[in-house]
């Protein structure tokens, strides 16, 4: 069976599960810091130079990669964004909504006006805010609130990209797909020498570059057990950057 093949058929709710299999990645990966401190070492990160979350979350990015460039070549540009907005935006505004509610019973004390704005920022999607002043005041992390949404602005940055690419035509051309790797491979790698969010969404993109590939040459990727082993191989002898790809 081919990528491809995979992806047509009946059973491919199962990104679903594998959508919840992260998301709790996730948070038994933040589980350590927020109970025992700054600094303290997250699980797989002594092992493989990444946390559980960071796996977690270039695993989403790669995944997004592949539906979001499969949504834009069947879509036109309104289409496309309608529907970005209503995957994100509902269910945003009411995680916000519940966010505000818990910090508040926590203790936070803001004014009106700093709730207001902590709302709109989040809801912005450019400039999420993630303290409330006095929220979790006992905690290791006090005033902090749903960290893990930082990730929203690079995938709906990572998806500009995406759509770009695809309508300037360059989906179907293998050199202009070898390039777009060529150029995140290298942001990946170079990431720490690259200053400020940019150098967050290098290797984000990277994995995200890496499903948007395996889309469009989704019919030529078989999904074998000699796949698999190849890709383990892989997975051990790449940097943790581009691990992202053999391990998806």
């Amino acid at each position: 069976m081919t990528l491809g093949q995979a992806l047509r058929s009946q059973r491919s709710s199962n990104l679903d599960v594998l959508r919840v299999v992260l998301a709790v990645s996730v948070i038994i990966s933040h589980a350590w810091p927020l109970a025992l401190g700054p600094g303290t070492p997250e699980p797989l990160e002594g092992l493989t130079g990444r946390s559980l979350g960071g796996w977690a979350v270039g695993l989403f990015f790669f995944m997004s990669g592949m539906l979001i460039t499969g949504s834009a070549t069947r879509s036109g540009k309104t289409r496309f964004w309608t529907a970005r907005a209503r995957r994100i935006l509902p269910g945003l505004s009411v995680a916000l909504l519940v966010t505000l509610a818990i910090a508040l019973a926590s203790g936070a004390v803001p004014r009106f006006s700093e709730m207001v704005i902590w709302y709109l920022r989040a809801l912005s999607l450019v400039s999420i805010e993630h303290r409330l002043p006095g929220a979790f005041a006992g905690n290791p992390f006090p005033d902090v609130v749903n960290g893990p949404l930082w990730s929203l602005f690079y995938e709906v940055a990572a998806y500009c990209v995406c759509a770009c690419f695809v309508w300037a035509g360059c989906a179907y051309n293998r050199w202009a797909v070898a390039v777009l790797l060529a150029v995140a491979v290298s942001g990946a790698l170079l990431h720490d020498l690259i200053p400020g969010r940019l150098g967050v969404f290098a290797p984000l993109f990277a994995a995200f570059a890496f499903g948007m590939a395996a889309y469009l040459f989704r019919e030529h990727i078989q999904l074998t057990p000699r796949v698999v082993i190849v890709c383990l191989g892989l997975t051990a002898l790449l940097p943790w950057q581009l691990a992202v790809a053999p391990v998806a």
